[in-house]
């Protein structure tokens, strides 16, 4: 959202969100890097330990090391 209460639109303070993950179910090397939205759906899948669905991307570890 930015300061007058607008979101949902192209800007960078409407796209872009922080997603902190405190857990020791996620592997210790994660760092800061910037993750494609189509990433979240198969990483809340490890994160609840069950199987990504067929369509699902991989988790690509590389681009989350940061």
């Amino acid at each position: 959202m930015d300061d007058f209460g607008n979101h949902g639109g192209t800007m960078w303070e409407h796209r872009e969100v922080p997603l902190f993950i405190f857990s020791d179910g996620f592997p210790p090397h994660i760092g800061t890097g910037v993750i494609d939205q189509l990433q979240l759906a198969p990483i809340v899948c490890y994160m609840l330990g069950i199987d990504k669905g067929q369509k699902m991307e991989e988790i690509d570890w590389e681009v989350l090391k940061g």
